[in-house]
Formats: C-alpha cells, structure tokens, sequence
C-alpha cells in the first residue's frame, strides 16, 4: 500500500526523483557526499536527486529534467527508469522515482549547485552504501547495466 504521497503543507510532495549518471566506458556512477551538519544524511554517500514538485505529480520526467537542471547544470539526453527500483521508499519516507542516465549535455560539476555537496565519480562495483535505499537501487543499477552494458 502507497503511503500518502500528496502535497505537504509546504507544497512539495513526498516524492523524490534520484538521478543515476553512469558512465559505461569506466563502470562508474556519479554519487554525492551530503553536507547538511546535523542531519542524518551528513556525509552520507548517496546518489542526487531532489523533490517532486505538486505540478509534477504526473510528470517525473519533468521533474529529472528540472531538478538536474537545478543541482548541476546539465541535461539528461537518454535516460530511462531502473527496472527493479520501482516502490523503494527513503530513510525519511519518501517515494524514491530514480532515473538512469547514460548520456547528458554540459559539463558535470564537481558540487551539488545550491547545496555545495561534494560530487563523485565511484566505481560501481566497488561501491558499498549504508543506506538501505541506495543499496537497494544500487543493485537494480548493477543488474540494469550488467544486461545493457
């Protein structure tokens, strides 16, 4: 059963879009050190993403374009969902709609733009997450690429 994925108060939904950019010619994913002191996410290694606004609800792609727009500065030129990363919800109860990018226009930054966090180029098999999430998308990714790459 969904949770109440609605807007809050605030107006944003309980829905995040995660952006998995994979770079097939070294097997390496794009992951951001969170740095956000305090909270439980603090230099965690996770992979980008950001939330789902109301008038988005029924556009997720809309809202990866828009919100990797925002955090780096590029655009998504072939992506598609991750088979196997469908219903997974965050550590903060949030619905997790993650995105697999494999190739993309501009330059990728080596921070988050409006966080400042810290971007990444990680093997992905050498990868190891400590959230649940991730590694759960972790190794939907791993299966996606091992049958497309």
């Amino acid at each position: 059963m969904l949770k109440d994925l609605g807007p809050s108060s605030e107006g944003e939904t309980r829905i995040t879009v995660i952006f998995v950019f994979y770079n097939p010619s070294d097997n390496s994913v794009l992951l951001e050190r969170r740095k956000k002191p305090g909270s439980f996410f603090d230099r965690k290694l996770i992979y980008p993403g950001g939330s789902v606004e109301k008038f988005e609800i029924e556009n997720f792609e809309g809202a990866l374009k828009r919100e990797i727009k925002e955090e780096l500065g590029v655009a998504p030129l072939v992506f598609s969902s991750i088979p196997g990363a469908e219903g997974i919800y965050g550590e903060t109860g949030k619905l997790i709609v993650p995105f697999l990018i494999t190739k993309w226009s501009g330059e990728i930054p080596t921070k988050v733009k409006d966080t400042e966090s810290d971007l990444l180029w990680i093997d992905l098999n050498s990868f190891e997450p400590e959230l649940e999430s991730i590694i759960k998308i972790t190794e939907a990714v791993k299966n996606c690429v091992a049958q497309s790459y």
